[in-house]
Order: C-alpha cells, then structure tokens, then sequence
C-alpha cells in the first residue's frame, strides 16, 4: 500500500510536467479566379506541430491532488505502522503465554508424579491392614485427575506454541 501510495504521489508531482505532443495537417483549394496565380496551383498546406501543459486541475499546479495523493501516502504509513504494533501485540502476548503455560505444564507433572506417589504409599498401607478401600479409590482418583491436568496443560502449551509460530510469521513447514 506504502509503494502504491508513493507511486500515486510522484504521478501527482512529475506527470503534469510531461508536455502534450500535438501535430497538425490541415488543407485546402483555394481558387481566387482566372488571375489569381498560385505555386501550388490553387491548393494550400499548413503544418503545425506543438507541446502543451495543463494547468490546473490534472496538471500543473494541481495541489489538491498534490495534498491528497499525500494524504494517502500518510495514511498507508499509518496503517502499515498499526499492522506492526498488532504484530508486536500478539507476538508479545504469545511469548508470555508460552512461558506461563510451560510452568503449569512443570506443576502438573510434580502434582501428577505427588498422585503416583500418594497411590503407591495407599496400596502399601493397605496390604499391611491400615490403609482402606476408600484411601486407594480416592488416590487413583487423583492420579487420573492430575494426568488429566497434566495432558490439558502439555495441549494448551503445543497451541499456544503454535500460535507464537504463527504470530512471528515462522509457520509449520510440511514434511516433505
């Protein structure tokens, strides 16, 4: 949009200086009566070959277009600025996600390896006569609760990656 503004400005400022290439041929029989002598016996030639400028409107010192095609040019910097403040934004936005979502994904692994551990400490007691059904129904609960989590968390970093991927402009490439 910048080069095309650009190009519509430099169109503004320099094409009225082209001049307008103009030629002319015009002819005739002219016959002014049994005395009138003439070289060409009788007919006439004109030639004329000019260059012209415009002034005005589409031409030279046109300063509303001047102005506007500037204003254009402005504006696409503008724009072209705010797609990069975007880009920056999500890029940003992304990296800090990523970094969060890589320690959540860090607590549930010690949560979900705490689950395994309180598992296998409630099967022990149990075997010895201490430990109830109950206490290894409720720890196998919690182990699969916390590899429910953990499974979320290892999801929720791979799109947020992805998203970071897409954000910086980098993409997956397919396999060949």
């Amino acid at each position: 949009m910048i080069a095309a503004a650009e190009q519509s400005r430099r169109g503004a400022l320099y094409g009225p200086l082209l001049p307008t290439l103009g030629a002319q041929l015009s002819g005739g029989h002219l016959d002014g009566g049994p005395n009138d002598i003439n070289a060409n016996g009788g007919s006439t030639r004109d030639r004329a070959i000019g260059l012209s400028w415009r002034i005005g409107p589409g031409g030279l010192f046109d300063i509303g277009r001047i102005r506007s095609t500037n204003a254009k040019l402005f504006a696409a910097q503008i724009s072209d600025e705010k797609l990069r403040d975007e880009v920056s934004r999500q890029v940003i936005e992304s990296y800090t996600r990523v970094q969060s979502l890589f320690e959540q994904v860090r607590v549930a692994r010690l949560n979900m390896n705490s689950a395994a551990e309180t598992l296998r400490l409630s099967r022990e007691r149990k075997e010895l006569g201490v430990g109830t059904v109950l206490e290894d129904v409720q720890a196998q609960q919690e182990l699969v609760r916390a590899r429910s989590d953990y499974v979320n968390s290892v999801t929720e970093l791979n799109q947020e990656q992805y998203g970071l991927l897409r954000a910086t402009g980098s993409g997956i490439r397919k396999l060949p």
